[in-house]
């Protein structure tokens, strides 16, 4: 799905999957993070489906995205915002930074 053109119908099916916290391989993750960086050029905006995904995505899996993943998301959320949702976003990659400090 992360393959297809982006649509209400693709958009909805694929924060659907994301929300069960199926275990990824590693080739899905890829799949799914190529996706949302895909849209970093994007010139219109994005609907709140889109936003609501890729904060489901960080939510859910950014302990399993890479350093350079999560870099990239980062920017992707300075060029493409939502007034609530990216705020959400930068929490978890934050918190992510915070948990992996504890750790230490």
């Amino acid at each position: 799905m992360c393959e297809m053109d982006y649509k209400i119908g693709t958009g909805f099916f694929i924060k659907v999957l994301l929300s069960k916290k199926f275990a990824l391989p590693t080739r899905a993750m890829l799949a799914v993070h190529e996706f949302f960086i895909s849209f970093i050029e994007e010139e219109n905006d994005l609907p709140v489906m889109w936003h609501q995904s890729l904060l489901i995505f960080v939510e859910f899996y950014k302990k399993s995205l890479t350093d350079d993943q999560v870099k990239s998301i980062k920017k992707l959320c300075k060029r493409k915002t939502h007034p609530s949702i990216t705020t959400e976003i930068r929490k978890e990659l934050a918190q992510l930074k915070l948990e992996d400090m504890d750790m230490e």
